[in-house]
């Protein structure tokens, strides 16, 4: 985990940080892009934000604030519907990225 004094003046660079950060896990993807087009279906990777102190979850960025997060996600879709793996408990995955 990231962890910086929050300012107003430094929201605009963490939030280049994180561009920078997803197009990391794209150019990481991009091997399994030929699987995933052979079966006709499409990956989107994506960045979110929330602040769970404020109950807020955006696709667009928010203002860093203490309880902030920013995190990559990613979504298979087949004829623009998501497309879903059964679950041992029928909820979705998540994997922290950490950064040091």
């Amino acid at each position: 985990m990231i962890k910086r004094k929050l300012s107003k003046n430094n929201g605009m660079y963490i939030h280049e940080q994180e561009e920078k950060i997803l197009n990391e896990y794209k150019k990481a993807a991009e091997i399994y892009l030929p699987a995933i087009e052979e079966i006709k279906c499409t990956l989107q990777i994506s960045l979110g934000w929330s602040n769970i102190a404020k109950n807020i979850w955006s696709a667009s960025p928010i203002l860093p604030q203490n309880r902030y997060e920013c995190f990559v996600y990613c979504v298979i879709q087949k004829e623009g519907k998501e497309v879903r793996v059964p679950g041992e408990d029928g909820e979705a995955d998540y994997y922290p990225l950490i950064g040091s």
